[in-house]
């Protein structure tokens, strides 16, 4: 597994490209923080409506209070790439071993832009997120969307990479497997 530093505009649209090659949505549901920064460009590149809502981690608000940032923008890239390999391999390892143990009761969403009666008009949705890892946000975005729409709705997902050999779902649409991608807002980018 290896970290790359991504041209994040270009990579956004080549994966716009590859939806358009055999998708037409009506919206896209961007995942705030990071899937709402692709979700946006894909918006654009696509001309359709965006809605974002918010599914996050524990992890992340863990690492946002600690201020970790501070600390890895400091580190040379060499140092931090093995960090982030080190860190998914250990969560990758932890979502194994507790796969049967994982709880997929909290199917709530926080909505940011838009609203779910605006959702409901819709047939074809694309859910976007800037990564996949476990897959589990992805998956309560999806199963929450499908408890209140129903099954007259098809639903894809759209990442930029994903990290995990096998997460609870497969994106529909992807550019990498088995990389992890260091995005213009991660904690360890410079500059």
């Amino acid at each position: 597994m290896k970290v790359i530093t991504i041209d994040f505009n270009s990579a956004c649209v080549e994966l716009a490209e590859k939806v358009k090659e055999s998708y037409q949505p009506e919206v896209i549901v961007g995942i705030a923080t990071g899937g709402l920064f692709v979700a946006q460009i894909l918006s654009e590149q696509m001309n359709i409506p965006l809605v974002v809502v918010k599914k996050q981690r524990p992890m992340t608000k863990i690492k946002n209070k600690i201020h970790l940032d501070l600390v890895l923008k400091k580190i040379p890239y060499v140092v931090s790439n093995i960090l982030r390999v080190l860190e998914t391999k250990f969560n990758e390892y932890r979502f194994e071993k507790n796969k049967s143990n994982i709880s997929y009761s909290d199917i709530s969403v926080e909505w940011i832009e838009g609203s779910f009666t605006s959702l409901s008009s819709f047939n074809k949705i694309l859910i976007v997120d800037d990564s996949i890892d476990s897959g589990k946000t992805l998956y309560l975005v999806k199963q929450f969307i499908k408890m209140n729409l129903g099954h007259k709705v098809e639903i894809k997902m759209a990442v930029l990479n994903q990290t995990f050999k096998n997460p609870l779902v497969n994106p529909d649409f992807l550019l990498d497997k088995n990389v992890i991608y260091r995005f213009p807002w991660s904690k360890d980018t410079k500059g």
